[in-house]
C-alpha cells in the first residue's frame, strides 16, 4: 500500500520524502527479499522509479537501481517483474541525467537480460517494451556501443524470423537494425547476410511497405554510409530499387535523393560512367515530383555532388537542370533562399567544363 501511495502522490512527497535514501536503503532490500509476495513487491518497487526519476540524481541511488534492475532482468523468473524492470530502465535511460558513464558496468547484462525476456515472452507487447529499451540503450550508449552492438547482431536475424507472428515488430527490428549498423561501421559483417535482404523487403511494392518504407529507407542510407569500397555487388543489386522508387511519385523525395548520391560517392567515377545516365534521369525525375522550388532545394545538393564526384562527365548529364538554373536565375524567377545553390551548381560546371 505504501508503494502504491507513494507512486500515486510522489509530486505531492517530493518535497516531505528523502526518496532516495529510502530507496537505497530500504526498497532495494525489500525487493529482493524471498517471500511468496515478492514478485508483487518488487514489480510495484519497480514501478516507483519512473515516479521518482529526480531523485535519481544522486549517483549511489542511480546505482542501486540499475543494480536492482539488472539483477530481476537477468535472474528473476517472473514475467511481471521482468517487464517492470525494462520499463524502469527505460525511464532511467530516457532521463535528463542520464550518464552513459555510469551505465557502462551495467550495459552488456541489461542487454543480455532483455533478450532473454524478449526471446521468452509470448506477447507482442511484451516483445515491443523489450526491444523499445534495447534501442534506447543504444542511441544513449554513444561511442561506449559497439560492444553492445556486436552481441545483438547476431540476434537481430533470429528476432526477425519470428515476426511473422508479431508484424508489428517489425518496424522496431528495422529501427534497432539501423542503430546497430550505424554503431559497428565498417565492422558490420552481417550487412550482406541480413541487412540487404532486410532493405529489399522493406521497401517492396508489398503491403508490408507502406509501414517499413520509411524505416528500409533510412537503414539503407546508413548502410552505404558504412559500405566499404570497393561496393558490394549485392548492394549495387539494389540500385534498381532506389531507380524504381524515383519512378513510383511517392514521398520518398530526401531519402531517394540521399540513396542515390551515396551510390554516387561510393562507386566514384567509373560507378557513374556504367550507371550516371540512370542516376541523372532519377535525380531529375525526382526534382519534377519536389513541387518546383522544394524539389529544387532538395535535389540540387546531390546534383552538385556528383558533378565533383565525375566532373569529367557531370555536366553533361545535368546539361537540362544547368539551363534551366541560369534561365532562372536571369530571369529572377529564383527565390533568395535558392539562389546560393544555383550559383553553386554554375560555378561548379564553370569550373570544370567552361565551354
Amino acid at each position: 500500500v505504501a508503494s502504491r501511495c507513494a507512486g500515486i502522490s510522489s509530486w505531492e512527497l517530493a518535497d516531505a520524502v528523502p526518496f532516495a535514501s529510502w530507496f537505497t536503503d530500504g526498497l532495494v532490500g525489500e525487493a529482493r527479499t524471498s517471500s511468496s509476495y515478492a514478485p508483487i513487491i518488487t514489480a510495484r518497487i519497480l514501478g516507483l522509479i519512473e515516479h521518482w526519476l529526480p531523485s535519481f540524481k544522486e549517483p549511489r541511488a542511480r546505482s542501486a537501481a540499475y543494480e536492482l534492475v539488472v539483477d530481476v532482468l537477468t535472474g528473476s523468473e517472473d514475467m511481471v517483474c521482468k517487464l517492470a524492470a525494462s520499463a524502469a530502465l527505460w525511464h532511467l535511460i530516457n532521463d535528463w541525467d542520464f550518464e552513459a558513464e555510469g551505465f557502462a558496468g551495467y550495459a552488456a547484462l541489461a542487454l543480455e537480460g532483455l533478450l532473454k525476456v524478449v526471446a521468452e515472452s509470448g506477447e507482442a507487447e511484451n516483445k515491443l517494451l523489450c526491444i523499445r529499451t534495447i534501442s534506447l540503450i543504444l542511441d544513449r550508449m554513444g561511442g561506449k556501443v559497439r560492444g553492445l552492438a556486436s552481441s545483438l547482431a547476431s540476434t537481430l536475424p533470429e528476432l526477425w524470423n519470428v515476426c511473422d507472428e508479431y508484424v508489428n515488430l517489425k518496424p522496431a527490428i528495422v529501427n534497432t537494425t539501423i542503430k546497430v549498423v550505424a554503431a559497428l561501421g565498417v565492422e558490420a559483417a552481417f550487412i550482406d547476410d541480413f541487412v540487404l535482404p532486410l532493405i529489399e523487403y522493406c521497401t517492396e511494392p508489398a503491403p508490408h511497405g507502406v509501414y517499413l518504407m520509411d524505416e528500409g529507407l533510412t537503414l539503407w542510407e546508413e548502410t552505404l554510409k558504412v559500405a566499404r569500397e570497393p561496393m558490394s555487388a549485392a548492394l549495387l543489386g539494389l540500385l534498381p530499387r532506389a531507380l524504381a522508387l524515383s519512378h513510383s511519385g511517392l514521398g520518398e523525395l530526401v531519402s531517394c535523393c540521399k540513396i542515390l548520391e551515396s551510390y554516387a560517392v561510393l562507386g566514384g567515377p567509373a560507378f557513374l560512367e556504367a550507371r550516371g545516365s540512370e542516376v541523372a534521369d532519377a535525380l531529375m525525375r525526382l526534382m519534377g515530383y519536389g513541387r518546383g522550388d522544394d524539389g529544387m532545394a532538395t535535389v540540387l545538393p546531390s546534383v552538385i555532388t556528383l558533378l565533383q564526384v565525375w566532373p569529367s562527365g557531370g555536366p553533361a548529364l545535368f546539361g537540362e537542370v544547368v539551363t534551366k538554373a541560369v534561365g532562372d536565375l536571369l530571369n529572377g524567377k529564383v527565390p533568395s533562399v535558392l539562389c546560393a545553390k544555383y550559383l553553386v551548381l554554375i560555378a561548379r560546371v564553370c569550373l570544370v567544363a567552361p565551354s
